[in-house]
């Protein structure tokens, strides 16, 4: 059977910032809502802390494993 392919042309696509203490997916549901977006994938997701304690060094921890 010989390969099939096509080339894809992506459609529109939409960058998203999400605002202190919103929750995902209603603020998702309500943008694809407003926008008409049905479907859709997501190829990448950066998640930010509400609260983080970053401890940092140059060494190598002696107990890490």
């Amino acid at each position: 059977m010989p390969l099939r392919a096509a080339e894809l042309t992506p459609g529109r696509t939409f960058g998203l910032a999400f605002g202190h203490g919103d929750d995902l997916f209603p603020e998702l549901i309500r943008f694809c809502d407003d926008n008409g977006v049905r479907a859709g994938y997501i190829p990448g997701f950066v998640g930010a802390f509400r609260y983080v304690k970053v401890v940092g060094t140059c060494h190598r921890r002696l107990n890490a494993r």
